[in-house]
């Protein structure tokens, strides 16, 4: 009930270890002062004896240098005085024990542990704050184990499988993030750090710079080719704290990389907002939660993919255009912000990459043919064969056009010429019937002319 208040939880790691020092003092002080309390009573309740008289004689026995001590104290050497003394403390001790070696089969039961030992040790430290256990986080790994792997952890260290109170030894070069049943914990990194009751490692991130390796990534070009990036290698780390603009120097406020650099004094600057995303923010699976090396690993390969499917395999492997280098062009688009912010969301920064070298995949059912050659066949034959239709369809137009026009310039002529020969012509008395042949015998020339012009045009197919 004393952890659940606010300021006991907002206690520090050495604040919190004072507190279970004393509490552990008070539990034991109250183990004594019941068991000798309860053989007090009965000494003096069924044997009649008076507790302060035999207290003040083994006093006089005793040596001088113990004179000084208060009675008070020679009280608790009365039941080792006779055996009919010493019976009455058999009766609450042994009530203690059943209810300890109780709650170490409990323990034990209720972690699988492999032995009583370990949970005696559990028990025994828990209660008396004695012998705590003690775990050590170096090189990456929590007792040259794998931090990762949560498989049967009742075989391994008790922080492990059941959690604090104990002590963690934190190695530079190393942050840990702390949780407990109910609630993120803190993050804490180069220190002896003290484990409240039940609190638990969340996950352990190495602070040094990370070495990640993919032996081959597939990936399809633009023009439909298929690719495999091989041996592709690149160092990252953990996300580094930046600067505020407002308080770098005016020279370096410009400067695109805001990132707080190594110092002797702080060789390994990480962002507690990083160490959270690792611990917290990836996905669960079957296998548990995604390793951070995985993650890294995937938005690499997924930023590499996206280059590849936005360029053509000649642009990749032989440019045409002097000054073109595709290598690092793409080292810069894996620099670009978008790969940066995936990066970051997974409390990651990049600083190197080695893309290796291009494997084109070969379809090894296909006997006859090269699947890369009819790919590459394909595309140049779809090329010219889009420009060609689209040359055609050009002059086509081009041509409907010019007869659409020619046919209107000469209806136009037809038309000018009949009112040419209305002006001249006389109409005499009978003026409908002159107009009448005027118009058919012009209508009948101009229908002569369309039909000799409609010769000349392809049948339609």
């Amino acid at each position: 009930m004393l952890r659940q208040f606010p300021g006991v939880q907002n206690l520090n790691s050495r604040q919190a270890l004072y507190l279970e020092i004393l509490l552990g003092l008070l539990r034991l002080l109250l183990l004594l002062v019941t068991c000798f309390g309860f053989a007090w009573l009965c000494i003096y309740r069924l044997e009649g004896a008076n507790l302060w008289q035999l207290a003040d004689q083994i006093k006089v026995q005793a040596y001088p240098w113990f004179f000084r001590i208060p009675l008070f104290f020679w009280l608790f050497l009365v039941p080792f005085q006779d055996w009919h003394y010493l019976r009455y403390l058999f009766a609450p001790f042994g009530a203690f024990l059943l209810v300890f070696v109780g709650s170490i089969f409990y323990v034990r039961d209720i972690y699988h542990l492999p032995t009583l030992s370990r949970a005696f040790h559990y028990v025994f430290a828990s209660l008396f704050a004695l012998f705590y256990p003690v775990i050590h986080v170096d090189g990456g790994r929590i007792d040259d184990e794998d931090p990762d792997d949560e498989t049967n952890l009742e075989d391994k260290h008790l922080l492990r499988a059941i959690g604090g109170p104990g002590f963690v030894r934190i190695q530079p070069g190393h942050a840990v993030a702390f949780r407990d049943w109910r609630s993120r914990g803190t993050i804490q990194s180069n220190q002896l750090y003290f484990m409240r009751p039940f609190e638990m490692i969340a996950k352990v991130v190495n602070l040094e710079d990370q070495h990640g390796h993919i032996d081959e990534a597939p990936a399809i070009t633009r023009d439909g080719i298929r690719l495999r990036l091989k041996n592709i290698d690149y160092r990252y780390s953990v996300l580094r704290p930046e600067h505020r603009v407002q308080d770098l120097p005016r020279e370096q406020r410009r400067r695109r990389n805001l990132a707080v650099q190594r110092t002797p004094a702080a060789p390994y600057p990480f962002q507690e907002s990083a160490i959270e995303s690792i611990a917290y923010s990836f996905a669960v699976g079957e296998r548990g939660m995604d390793r951070w090396q995985d993650v890294v690993s995937r938005s690499v390969a997924g930023a590499l993919g996206g280059f590849i499917a936005s360029h053509e395999l000649d642009y990749l492997t032989a440019p045409r255009q002097d000054g073109q280098d595709p290598r690092r062009e793409l080292r810069v688009e894996l620099f670009a912000p978008a790969v940066r912010n995936s990066l970051r969301q997974a409390g990651a920064e990049l600083h190197w990459m080695d893309i290796g070298h291009f494997d084109i995949d070969n379809l090894e059912d296909v006997a006859k043919q090269d699947p890369v050659d009819e790919t590459r066949t394909r595309r140049w034959a779809a090329h010219w064969i889009g420009d060609a239709k689209t040359m055609r369809s050009y002059g086509e137009a081009q041509r409907l056009a010019y007869q659409e026009l020619a046919r209107a310039e000469a209806q136009a002529e037809m038309i000018m010429s009949i009112t040419d020969v209305l002006q001249d012509v006389a109409l005499g008395p009978d003026q409908a019937e002159t107009l009448r042949q005027i118009f058919l015998a012009r209508t009948a020339q101009i229908l002569e002319a369309l039909h000799d012009g409609d010769k000349g045009k392809e049948p339609p197919k």
